[in-house]
């Protein structure tokens, strides 16, 4: 059975070369456009579950969109939506995201497909008419990276 022998210097450049990849692994993965993304898909994909309290967890408590929805309406009214689907897929490729400091932005067509009720189909009809983009603004809460929420939406041809 041979036994490993390392040198110090050889055992230091081993730790040294795991440490700079953990850390140009964590400046990857950390950046504030990621952080970002990842959020607006698991906001995405509570929408799709119909999972409000998770979707609600989202949204800043000074939420505001272009159709006078604040925090609690906003979920209400998309509760009631989406809740006559039976089954949802919400797909938003492509999305362009851009970040300013603590302010964010994603931009996508929002595209629905599922089963539902006739309000689920007109709605899909509808979201799936639209041709010009969503924007989705966030601002994060504080130093974290992930720690994101969403102050307004706003899309044009949707009108209030």
């Amino acid at each position: 059975m041979a036994i490993l022998v390392f040198s110090r210097r050889a055992l230091w450049v081993a730790i040294s070369a795991v440490a700079a990849g953990l850390l140009a692994w964590a400046v990857f993965e950390f950046q504030p456009s990621r952080q970002l993304h990842r959020t607006f898909e698991k906001f995405v994909t509570a929408g799709e579950r119909r999972d409000w309290e998770t979707a609600a967890s989202f949204l800043a408590s000074d939420y505001r969109d272009d159709w006078g929805h604040d925090r609690e309406t906003g979920i209400a009214t998309a509760s009631e939506l989406l809740g006559h689907f039976f089954f949802l897929e919400i797909t938003t490729n492509p999305v362009k995201i851009t970040v300013n400091g603590s302010r964010g932005e994603v931009r996508t067509r929002p595209r629905l497909a599922g089963n539902g009720t006739a309000i689920a189909q007109y709605v899909m009809t509808r979201a799936n008419e639209l041709q010009q983009e969503m924007t989705f603004v966030w601002r994060r809460e504080s130093w974290k990276p992930w720690d994101w929420k969403l102050v307004s939406v706003h899309q044009p041809e949707i009108s209030g």
